[in-house]
């Protein structure tokens, strides 16, 4: 996720596409937060273990941070696809 400028984000929201019953994708078995600082790509702490569950947004809240990109990593169950039906960048409340 390219920023068009160093941002504030304090969290991410990713919604996980899962056609169980229907096809061959499921939920990740985990996932990570990266943040682009520097031109370097650093593992984000999140203040939890970032969640897995299907029809809903599973959110990653860590530290306000200043990023010009975000990137996430997925681990996908064995031998099942996997897709994000879409991502939110959660910036600083005001």
């Amino acid at each position: 996720y390219d920023l068009a400028e160093s941002t504030l984000v304090r969290a991410v929201e990713v919604y996980f596409f899962d056609d169980t019953g229907h096809g061959q994708c499921r939920v990740p078995a985990s996932w990570a937060v990266f943040a682009r600082t520097d031109g370097q790509w650093r593992p984000v702490a999140t203040s939890t273990t970032p969640g897995v569950e299907p029809d809903r947004f599973n959110r990653a809240d860590f530290e306000p941070l200043v990023t010009d990109g975000l990137r996430l990593e997925f681990t996908s169950q064995p031998g099942w696809a996997g897709g994000v039906h879409e991502w939110r960048v959660i910036g600083q409340e005001p």
